[in-house]
């Protein structure tokens, strides 16, 4: 397939070229300039998140099957193996039938996650395996209560990475946003469902997604919280948590794009930055890395 939806008069060089070809050139630039990438799987079908809970079709096996999805990452591992690409967020934000740690290999999203994670790290050991939790109802990929009794264990150590995706009313109105007790009830909600997993040095947890368009009041409060957890606030007391040498969680901000349900880093220009985001998330960035090398000129060719 070829690419649209694309500015070819601002991105001459991407004309003609397939996604994965488009992929590639993003990929060596990002590590031209000291960015690092995460691969994410946001859906099967194109722009169907939202109606994909598992990561396969029970129903089409032989275009989305189990196996079709870890060929498709083992693919990708090879592809970009010693570029800027440094992990893999296996699927996003497994919902519905989705389940972790019931026994069943059908739904049970945590023992999926071993079988693609160790298939990926078989071709590419370097990657880190980004593992969300599942749907809690209404906080799609939020819940990984699970990993105290059912961890994800990988072929390689120390290369899970636990993800949650956070947000406030502009995406929706959880019960915990509108109790009596918000904001305070917050750090019991977020320890409750993955803060036990950093506090108890279980693993690394990544927030892959956090971001508001700051329509609801209670938005500020929200993000100030959120930002001061992220910190290394786990407490209500206003002390931070952090040990000599600890860092706080790592996180990337949805999004740095205008438009969509929270807006972006960017406004509609595409190139003024949203001061007011910037206020809140600034404290809680990391330090600018080091260029990488491009990647390979010569790439293995895709099974298809």
């Amino acid at each position: 397939s070829v690419t649209d939806g694309i500015n070819f008069f601002l991105n001459p060089d991407l004309q003609g070229l397939t996604p994965l070809e488009c992929m590639d050139k993003v990929i060596e630039y990002c590590g031209q300039i000291g960015l690092r990438v995460i691969l994410d799987r946001h859906s099967l079908r194109s722009n169907n998140f939202q109606n994909e809970g598992l990561w396969y079709f029970p129903t089409d096996p032989f275009n989305y099957g189990e196996q079709v999805f870890i060929d498709e990452w083992v693919m990708l591992a090879k592809r970009y193996a010693n570029t800027a690409v440094m992990g893999a967020d296996l699927w996003n934000e497994p919902k519905g039938q989705a389940t972790w740690g019931v026994g069943d290999a059908a739904t049970d999203w945590n023992e999926a996650a071993e079988r693609v994670g160790n298939a990926i790290l078989a071709a590419n050991p370097d990657w880190l395996i980004i593992v969300e939790g599942v749907g809690n109802n209404s906080w799609w990929g939020g819940n990984l209560q699970g990993v105290a009794a059912n961890p994800v264990n990988l072929i390689v150590p120390n290369k899970v990475v636990y993800s949650v995706h956070e947000y406030c009313q502009d995406v929706f109105n959880h019960t915990w946003l509108i109790d009596e007790t918000f904001p305070n009830n917050l750090r019991g909600v977020w320890n409750d469902n993955f803060g036990y997993i950093v506090k108890q040095d279980i693993a690394p947890v990544y927030v892959g997604e956090y971001g508001t368009a700051f329509r609801y009041p209670g938005d500020y409060t929200w993000l100030r919280h959120w930002v001061a957890y992220i910190n290394g606030e786990y407490s209500e007391d206003g002390v931070n948590d952090l040990k000599d040498g600890e860092q706080g969680l790592s996180w990337t901000f949805w999004a740095i794009n205008p438009g969509g349900d929270v807006g972006g880093v960017l406004e509609d220009d595409w190139i003024t930055v949203n001061e007011a985001k910037m206020a809140f998330i600034r404290s809680a960035l990391a330090p600018l890395l080091p260029t990488y090398d491009p990647i390979p000129t010569t790439q293995p060719s895709a099974p298809w």
